[in-house]
């Protein structure tokens, strides 16, 4: 039988090579096929998963949003959860239960490399797996069909080229050799260095004073944050796109935006509000933005400076195709300030005040967002 080896033959820039969603879901169709899989990692994405279909006010409700803390904590709920003492060891042990609640439906055993994870608090590299089922990743790591190497990096290939030396000295043969290390901006296909600067696309240092805000983030729930690893220590670690969408050096001239630069939990709905967003940028409709390039850039730069707080060890881990913003929980957040600056209704959802946290969150609700923006359109061409 064939073998697969799914790790990194270099050291891979800030991020754990070899354990994340690809390497696994390849290493699954690969175990389903018959193929012996041995699979190299130093540590294993974490995820949600249950024994039986979660309710959809966590998959696609407002809960998940709501334990984890925003930039802004605009309900009372938030401030609970986020500043109080009590708030914080509740927000804390729910996102603790969530994890072992994920682990154990796998009956992954305590000593599994598997639970050697991020945190599904403190970073954004957590996936989906449902339900589950004898032909996931997981199952065929507990039914022996995926051989797991943890942790352990590839240094290089042995003498005889046949085999992947590995930093605990294992060797191992494989007649296939996958590197699944990540990805790479698609940005640098398109734009070079020098037009990645005039744009405002790329990282850079700091131009505004990112501190004065750190006061107003002095939550609860962000104390004990993770040490910062050295490669995230770096100079250049800030990106001055608005919102995610606009380059904040060229807010004023409405004719170029991103669509797709936002990490998010919820693609489709983001996106597709995000497109009504640049849809009315480009149209010239009455927004609620900035209204200099020096204003959009603070606004930019300042929320680097949260996903920094935030996510300490991430923004190295993202390349900048998608890490202007990183709304991983808090999409419907960040939806809600996009559909705020178009003037239009946020927080659709609805509910009351005890039911708002519990409510689907539908794509209905901005099935008819090309009609309010035309509205808004014609109302004020008409004063």
């Amino acid at each position: 039988m064939e073998q697969l080896l799914a790790p990194p033959l270099f050291h891979g820039k800030g991020r754990d090579p070899g354990g994340g969603k690809s390497a696994m879901d390849i290493s699954a169709k690969l175990a389903n096929e018959g193929r012996r899989v041995v699979n190299v990692f130093q540590k294993a994405d974490v995820f949600l998963a249950a024994k039986t279909k979660l309710p959809d006010i966590i998959r696609k409700g407002r809960l998940l949003s709501v334990f984890s803390p925003h930039i802004v904590l605009r309900t009372r709920l938030e401030r609970f959860l986020h500043t109080t003492a009590l708030g914080s060891w509740i927000t804390r042990n729910f996102w603790n239960k969530l994890e072992q609640t994920s682990f154990d439906s796998f009956a992954l055993p305590k000593d599994s490399p598997l639970r050697n994870t991020s945190s599904n608090f403190w970073g954004i590299r957590i996936n989906d797996e449902g339900r589950v089922n004898p032909k996931n990743y997981y199952s065929l790591v507990n039914a022996g069909q995926i051989e797991l190497v943890a942790p352990a990096r590839a240094l290089g290939f042995t003498g005889d080229g046949k085999s992947v030396r590995l930093s605990n000295g294992q060797e191992v043969t494989a007649q296939v050799v996958i590197l699944a290390t990540g990805w790479k901006s698609s940005w640098t296909q398109i734009f070079d260095e020098s037009t990645m600067e005039e744009l405002g696309l790329g990282r850079h240092p700091p131009t505004t004073d990112v501190s004065i805000a750190a006061h107003s983030w002095d939550y609860k729930t962000l104390e004990s944050a993770p040490t910062m690893h050295p490669e995230n220590q770096v100079q250049k670690w800030v990106t001055s796109v608005y919102r995610g969408l606009v380059p904040g050096k060229n807010i004023n001239k409405r004719d170029f935006a991103i669509a797709g630069a936002i990490f998010t939990a919820n693609n489709g709905y983001t996106s597709e509000v995000a497109a009504h967003w640049i849809s009315s940028y480009f149209q010239g409709d009455p927004m609620r933005i900035p209204s200099s390039p020096e204003e959009a850039i603070a606004e930019a730069e300042l929320r680097s400076a949260w996903m920094r707080r935030r996510y300490p060890n991430m923004c190295s881990w993202v390349n900048e195709s998608y890490s202007s913003t990183l709304d991983f929980w808090t999409w419907p957040q960040a939806v809600d300030e996009l559909l705020e600056d178009m003037h239009l209704p946020s927080m659709r959802s609805s509910g009351n005040f005890f039911t708002w946290p519990f409510k689907v969150i539908d794509l209905k609700e901005i099935s008819t967002l090309g009609e309010e923006r035309r509205a808004n359109r014609e109302r004020a061409r008409s004063l």
